[in-house]
C-alpha cells in the first residue's frame, strides 16, 4: 500500500485542476480529429428519434449546455454557422426544476423566432438556484431569418419528449429533448 503524503496538493492552471485542463484538450483533439469545431466546450447533435429529431447540447457547465442545446434547436432550422450577431434578445426565466427551466428557456426562444422572425446563432446563460428552484437569464443573438440561412424545418413547439438533463461520468454535462416538428 502506499504512502499518502498529507503536503500533496494538486497542481492548477488558472485555479483548474490539471487533470481537468488535460481531460478538456483531449476532448478537443478527438473532436478536431473527428472534424467538429470545438467553440468553448458547447457543442451539439442531433439524434434519430421515431417520428421527429432529438437535440442534445453538451457543455463543461450546466450553462454551456443550454446553450448548445439551444444552439441544436436552432440548427434544426437553419445552419447556425450563417447566423451572425445582428440583434440581441435577453430572455429570462424561473421555474422549479431544471426540466422546466430548460423548457421555459427554449419555449421563450422559440416565441421570439415565431413573432419576431429571428434566428439565433449566439446564445450565453446564467442559471441561479434559487429558494423555489432556479432563475435563468439568457442573452441570444442573431438575425431575422431569410435564405442565406439555408431554412430546414419548422420546429411547431418545445417538449418534455425524451427530456433529460445530467452530469457524466467525465464532468461534462449533457441535455436533450425532442422538438415537436
Amino acid at each position: 500500500m502506499g504512502v499518502i503524503d498529507e503536503n500533496f496538493k494538486p497542481i492548477k492552471v488558472e485555479g483548474k485542476p490539471a487533470s481537468e485542463i488535460l481531460r478538456e484538450m483531449r476532448f478537443e483533439r478527438e473532436m478536431h480529429l473527428m472534424g467538429l469545431e470545438v467553440k468553448g466546450m458547447r457543442e451539439w447533435e442531433h439524434y434519430e428519434h421515431t417520428a421527429d429529431i432529438g437535440v442534445r447540447g453538451y457543455g463543461s457547465t450546466l450553462e454551456e449546455a443550454f446553450e448548445a442545446v439551444a444552439l441544436g434547436l436552432f440548427d434544426v432550422m437553419v445552419d447556425v454557422r450563417k447566423v451572425e450577431p445582428r440583434e440581441c434578445r435577453e430572455v429570462e426565466v424561473e421555474e422549479e426544476d431544471l426540466e422546466a427551466l430548460l423548457y421555459s428557456f427554449l419555449e421563450e426562444l422559440l416565441v421570439l423566432h415565431d413573432v419576431e422572425g429571428l434566428v439565433f446563432g449566439d446564445v450565453k446563460v446564467k442559471i441561479a438556484k434559487t429558494e423555489n428552484g432556479y432563475k435563468l437569464k439568457a442573452k441570444a443573438c442573431g438575425e431575422p431569418l431569410s435564405e442565406k440561412h439555408e431554412p430546414k424545418e419548422e420546429v411547431k413547439a418545445i417538449t418534455y419528449h425524451d427530456m433529460r438533463i445530467e452530469k457524466l461520468p467525465d464532468g461534462r454535462w449533457m441535455v436533450q429533448f425532442v422538438p415537436d416538428i
